[in-house]
């Protein structure tokens, strides 16, 4: 039997926030938007892509995957992020490197991207990293109406308007999959920081990812 997430607004459940996503939230409390931007506890157990949406009727098309990457020019690595639809195909060597002006983009190491983010692994966020980050959006995600993310802790998931983590973010939106197969390798698929593909990120235990995350 599918049970109902209860969800509630986020600043009145702190617990169930990260750190740096509680703060985010908090600098945005006076937003026409704020209270529409909730959080609920889940079983960290069914934190997985497919079990996430399968116990709790959370539709896939709401969820993102969050991948850590880093940006890589003249023997320089600048740490980025950018939020896929769950299942799709990041275009890291194409589309992602391009918008973020470099010449390579690998997915970070895990505990690296634990220890620069402060969120736990399987639920690192775009909301809430650290400043200066480029962040980037698939137009996809932009264009729904209400998203389920991650909080940063495996223990919760936050929905909210997808203007709404645009505004928080200062994100660019803009296409990030790959258009065809053998386009370029599928990164988001490999175990690695992103990879479990719950690497980091927006899936059910980085998002809602109920897909691969």
């Amino acid at each position: 039997m599918r049970k109902a997430l209860n969800f509630s607004p986020a600043l009145d459940r702190p617990h169930l926030l990260a750190a740096p996503v509680r703060a985010a939230l908090e600098r945005w409390s006076g937003a026409p938007w704020a209270d529409q931007v909730q959080v609920a506890e889940i079983d960290p157990a069914a934190a997985d892509s497919h079990e996430l949406c399968e116990r709790y009727g959370l539709d896939p098309a709401a969820g993102g995957t969050t991948l850590i990457v880093q940006a890589i020019r003249g023997g320089l690595a600048r740490p980025a992020a950018a939020l896929v639809p769950v299942g799709a195909r990041a275009d890291l060597g194409g589309r992602v490197r391009r918008h973020l002006a470099t010449r390579e983009v690998r997915l970070m190491d895990r505990r690296q991207a634990v220890a620069a983010t402060g969120m736990q692994h399987g639920s690192i966020t775009v909301i809430g990293l650290p400043q200066g980050w480029p962040i980037l959006v698939d137009e996809a995600l932009a264009g729904q109406g209400e998203l389920i993310i991650g909080s940063g802790l495996v223990r919760s998931k936050i929905k909210l308007p997808a203007k709404a983590l645009v505004e928080i973010t200062g994100a660019m939106v803009t296409s990030l999959r790959r258009e065809r197969p053998g386009e370029v390798e599928d990164q988001a698929a490999r175990e690695g920081p992103g990879g479990d593909h719950r690497g980091h990120g927006d899936q059910p235990a980085e998002g809602v990812d109920c897909s691969p995350s």
